[in-house]
């Protein structure tokens, strides 16, 4: 996933969390995240779509270290 302009991809995992919701767990933290912020995610070079970063999900992946934590919540 990406998070903002430039080269550098997060490894991340997206799992289905409940009617119409996402969790993204990401590989690392992040200490840019912001909420409003939005993400797209590949597979590869292949764009699978983007999410919004919900506010009460961006700071746990600014703090994230060693266990992955959710990024965002809402795919659009």
């Amino acid at each position: 996933m990406k998070l903002r302009h430039g080269p550098t991809r997060i490894p991340a995992a997206v799992c289905p969390a409940g009617e119409g919701s996402w969790e993204v767990s990401l590989e690392r933290g992040d200490p840019g995240i912001a909420p409003g912020q939005f993400t797209v995610f590949y597979d590869g070079e292949t764009c699978l779509g983007c999410a919004r970063v919900l506010p009460e999900s961006a700071e746990a992946a600014r703090t994230s270290r060693a266990s992955p934590r959710p990024a965002s919540r809402s795919l659009a």
